[in-house]
């Protein structure tokens, strides 16, 4: 497994960024990006 995450946080605690990871098997690749948002106490993961 592959993953890269970048994430923005302001001075309210609000949650901007994204992950794009990365799943090799010997048979196939498998790949994902994600968007995070919310607020810190309560992240918002999407895709």
């Amino acid at each position: 497994m592959n993953a890269g995450v970048s994430l923005d946080i302001d001075a309210v605690g609000a949650l901007v960024g994204r992950i794009a990871a990365e799943v090799k098997t010997s048979a196939q690749t498998r790949r994902a990006t994600l968007s995070i948002s919310g607020k810190l106490q309560e992240p918002v993961i999407r895709k």
